[in-house]
This record gives structure tokens, sequence and C-alpha cells, in this order.
């Protein structure tokens, strides 16, 4: 009995980080907008302004390198249950494009050099020499009415350390299924900035990355419950040799 229960002890250690793990993303979900979203339009930037304002609450965006107005800010919000409809003033891709696994608003960003834009959130809340979890939905599709095939990409910043998110390759006039992602990064900062950079190819295609359910938490034990379980694992190993020889 005293075996089961210390087995079962080393074991609770090392799911508690998951069970009790909590999202320090705030809107990874990218349901709540802002209140210049313009209905029929939702670019990331306000394309009623010279410059950019983001219309993602909690989220900052920047401008593609050609501005913020109109159709230069292919960086769209994309509504659940839209299948993609409003992507870039309601241009649309090729589809319908599926919910993401979370349900809910979905965002898409053109991956061609010219026009693609960042999304970043400063994150709070870290411990330094911490390895963070960071997951998120990536998906690839295509503007109607554009052929060919294309990559599509995401470049992922946090802190000083920058990561890539697997390449997806897209038929032409396709999108791809959704797929869970995730890196690892060690805080190096009690906060942070996270950004999102869709990066594409060829231009002019467009290669669009499709982004949801954004977010980070600590899933890995600390030193210190590392330690512990390593000593557990040793414990159960003996206890069964012992039982083995008793046995024989």
């Amino acid at each position: 009995m005293r075996f089961k229960t210390f087995a079962f002890a080393i074991v609770a250690l090392g799911t508690a980080g998951s069970a009790n793990a909590v999202n320090l993303v705030k809107n990874g979900g990218f349901g709540m907008l802002n209140s210049n979203a313009v209905a029929g339009k939702y670019h990331l930037c306000d394309n009623t302004k010279s410059t950019c304002v983001s219309t993602i609450t909690d989220w900052t965006v920047t401008a593609s390198s050609t501005g913020s107005l109109g159709t230069r800010s292919p960086g769209s919000i994309l509504l659940a249950g839209g299948g993609g409809a409003q992507w870039n003033s309601a241009l649309g891709l090729y589809g319908p494009i599926p919910n993401s696994p979370l349900g809910g608003n979905f965002i898409g960003i053109d991956g061609d050099s010219a026009y693609n834009q960042s999304i970043s959130q400063t994150i709070t809340g870290l411990k330094i020499g911490k390895v963070y979890t960071l997951k998120f939905y990536q998906s690839a599709a295509q503007q109607k009415g554009l052929s060919g095939a294309t990559t599509e990409q995401w470049t992922v910043t946090f802190g000083n350390s920058t990561q890539l998110s697997t390449k997806m390759f897209n038929a032409s006039k396709s999108f791809l299924p959704w797929a869970l992602e995730k890196l690892y990064f060690k805080a190096t900062a009690a906060s942070q900035l996270l950004t999102f950079v869709a990066h594409g190819t060829p231009n002019g295609q467009p290669p669009v990355a499709l982004l949801d359910g954004v977010s980070i938490d600590s899933v890995l034990p600390d030193p210190g419950t590392w330690t512990t379980m390593i000593l557990g694992f040793g414990f159960i190993g003996a206890a069964a040799r012992r039982r083995r020889l008793v046995a024989a």
C-alpha cells in the first residue's frame, strides 16, 4: 500500500504543472474586438486611419510596409462561421476555411514581404529562467482569384529568442487543415514581448498564414520538482526489484 501511495504521489507531481497551468496570453482566441473594427472589412489595422490602430483587444498590430489604409492592410480578422469571407475587405479565401479546433474568430496575415504585418502582446508574470510552452493553431490559405502553390510560416519572437513554426505547403486555390504548434522558450525577464510575423512564398499569390488559440503556460516542473520526481522513480524501481527478489 505504501508503495502504491508513493507512486501515485510521484505521478501527481508530474501532472500538476499541466493541470494548474494558467494561460498568460490575453484574448488568444481573438474573440474580443475593439470598437474600431469596421464591419464588412475587419482589417487588423483600422483602415480609416493614416497609421495602424489595432482592431483586436489586447494586441498591438504593425502596418504593412506599404501602409495601413484599405487593401494595403491585408491582415484580417476572420469571423467564426465565415469560412474566410472577411479576408481583405471581403475578397475572401478559397475554402470555405473551417473554424479552428477552438472555434471563434481567427486571423490571417499575408506572408508577401511587401504586405505582411506583425501582431504582438507583452506577456507579464514570467519567472526568469523558467521554460514556457507556447501553443497555437496554424493553417494556410490563398486569396480568391489568384493561383499557384505557396508556402506559409510564422516567425515567432518571445523576448530575445526567435523560432519558426512548421512550414506549410499549400496547393493552388486551396487551404490546409489546422495544426497545433508547440514552441518552448526560456524566460529571461519578468515581462517579454510575444510577436508573430507571417512569411510566405512566392510574393503576389498571396501566401496567407492563419492563426488562432495562442497560449503560453508553464507546464515543465521547477528544478526542485524534477529532483523529487527522479528520486521517486528511483525508489519505485528499487522497490520493484526487491519485490521480484522476494517472489523468487
